[in-house]
């Protein structure tokens, strides 16, 4: 079943952050090197090019979204389906988070499997067996945009990175109304 978001102001509120967002990500991509030495990073341990050309394609990728999210607010004609809306938040959210998102399913599945997951984390374990878990819903918005790349090395915290690298335009927002309905149907929504 899906439900609907009518208010196209919000869409229009989400391009905005979206903007903004790729504003911060293009300053991080002309000065990798001053951004990580801010926050108390050593920039000689990270690849500086590379980040760049991260930064740069997540500011293209919330760019293009946002452009997407006008679009959609000035000619659509019906309601926007909340997947769609989920999804363009998602977006947002990334493209203000330097451009990652973390991907909490591992820790989530880990805690709603436990032996004892009955006993201290039912909802959990009951979210988790319905795929209804905040973190599976997340990942079905995420999914749902083609604007991410999952990156999940061995020893290191899974997450989202917006954008690819190969491409700052995916061809995967072509098609998002129908990702969306999808995403609705796929989190019981």
């Amino acid at each position: 079943m899906t439900t609907v978001h009518a208010d196209r102001q919000y869409l229009l509120n989400l391009a905005d952050r979206c903007e903004r967002g790729a504003a911060e990500l293009d300053a991080e991509a002309a000065d990798p090197r001053g951004m990580l030495t801010d926050r108390g990073y050593n920039p000689d341990s990270y690849d500086l090019d590379a980040m760049t050309v991260q930064k740069t394609a997540a500011a293209g990728t919330a760019r293009a979204y946002a452009e997407y999210l006008r679009s959609l607010a000035c000619t659509g004609t019906g309601p926007v389906p909340d997947g769609m809306i989920r999804q363009a938040e998602t977006v947002a959210d990334a493209a203000n988070l330097g451009g990652i998102l973390i991907d909490g399913r591992p820790t989530a599945e880990a805690t709603a499997t436990a032996p004892n997951a009955h006993i201290w984390h039912a909802a959990d374990k009951n979210a988790w067996e319905a795929g209804t878990h905040p973190t599976q819903t997340k990942a079905a918005a995420v999914d749902g945009t083609g604007a991410f790349v999952h990156i999940a090395d061995e020893g290191q915290v899974p997450f989202w990175h917006l954008g690819h690298t190969d491409q700052t335009h995916p061809q995967a927002m072509a098609e998002p109304a129908a990702q969306a309905d999808n995403a609705d149907d796929a989190d019981g929504m």
